[in-house]
């Protein structure tokens, strides 16, 4: 079987995925009141739904690094898979991480390609994919 979902370094070899990290998904919601009220009524008195949503996030992840902090998740790398990491960073390079249309001003998690590799392919992170429910400006 070939799956193409995992994505390859570039177009100038045959890249094989041997192994993909899992995915714990769910469902977050933070409810402060039974209904909406006017901000500036009740700021101060209610407590900020984005303030308790930073609070329960920082449980599982340290928002200045981005490592996550549940000890269950955090596995040792397998010395092989950091050889073949380096060995696929010697590859490629910069590319790593220049693939990524990052907007002016905004740097890679690392300047090290083999760390980028091992953070996207072996590292738990946490990735928040959408948000419902934010009034328009």
């Amino acid at each position: 079987m070939i799956g193409l979902d995992s994505g390859c370094g570039d177009y100038e070899r045959f890249w094989a995925t041997t192994s993909l990290r899992g995915i714990a998904a769910g469902t977050l919601t933070v409810d402060v009141l039974t209904e909406g009220v006017h901000s500036g009524a009740a700021s101060g008195i209610v407590p900020s739904s984005f303030r308790v949503l930073r609070e329960l996030l920082a449980r599982i992840e340290d928002s200045s690094s981005g490592d996550i902090l549940l000890e269950a998740l955090n596995l040792p790398i397998p010395p092989d898979r950091r050889r073949q990491a380096a060995a696929t960073a010697a590859t490629l390079g910069k590319t790593v991480h220049e693939k990524f249309p990052l907007v002016a001003g905004m740097r890679p998690m690392s300047n090290d390609p083999v760390e980028l590799l091992l953070a996207s392919t072996w590292r738990p992170t946490l990735s928040i994919t959408g948000a419902g429910g934010l009034p328009s400006i």
